[in-house]
């Protein structure tokens, strides 16, 4: 265990412990604290619960609340921030497909809670019913986080490469992005898990604005 930017670990240490009082923090408290800034600033920010449950000498049950109650307490992501965490998530996942949707293991309760509540809005959900670190996701709902998530300049894009490999005209204003996507969903996992475009469209959809251009270049393979 090492930390990597002691500035930054410095500052905000002096920052929330200082918060409430000198020697006012309780043990569970700074324990919570100190887990935080060693991922933030520390070599633990990519590791499994396993790893760090090996590395800390505690259980994994131990780091998952640490975890969970460190982001509840210290990270200030947005929630276009939280659906971004999480398409990279996708990105990087080695995922699966049945006929519930798409599969895969997501460690961070937190990531994990506030994605579904931010589904549940739109009356979508993930289910991790199963297990509680795997979680399975229509493709219904990953559109709607797309949707979303990427701005109107964006989907329009999308939009507009759709229309021109499909040879729609005369539609005026109205968007087929959801409609796109969802193509663009069936034809790469016609193909299966196992095939390049697969991996490939993930690896788009985890680099958000930046992957745009490349989405729209995948999407005559629906043609």
């Amino acid at each position: 265990m090492k930390i990597i930017d002691t500035t930054g670990f410095a500052n905000d240490f002096e920052k929330y412990y200082l918060n409430r009082g000198f020697g006012t923090m309780n043990k569970n408290d700074f324990e919570v604290l100190f887990f935080y800034l060693m991922q933030t600033y520390g070599d633990l920010g990519d590791k499994s619960n396993f790893a760090l449950a090996k590395e800390l000498e505690i259980s994994e049950a131990r780091v998952k609340r640490l975890a969970y109650e460190a982001d509840l307490k210290y990270k200030k992501e947005n929630d276009n921030e939280l659906r971004g965490r999480f398409l990279s998530l996708l990105g990087k996942a080695k995922l699966q497909k049945d006929k519930a949707g798409i599969r895969f293991v997501v460690e961070d309760k937190y990531l994990r809670s506030s994605i579904y509540e931010d589904l549940k809005s739109d009356g979508y959900f993930l289910d991790y019913s199963f297990n509680s670190e795997i979680v399975t996701i229509q493709k219904d709902a990953l559109i709607k986080l797309l949707e979303k998530y990427y701005s109107d300049e964006q989907k329009e894009e999308i939009n507009k490469e759709y229309k021109r490999v499909k040879k729609i005209a005369g539609a005026g204003g109205k968007s087929f992005f959801s409609t796109a996507m969802s193509s663009l969903f069936d034809a790469v996992i016609q193909k299966g898990v196992d095939d390049a475009d697969w991996g490939k469209l993930f690896g788009l959809l985890s680099k958000g604005a930046a992957g745009i251009a490349g989405i729209v270049n995948m999407l005559p393979i629906i043609s």
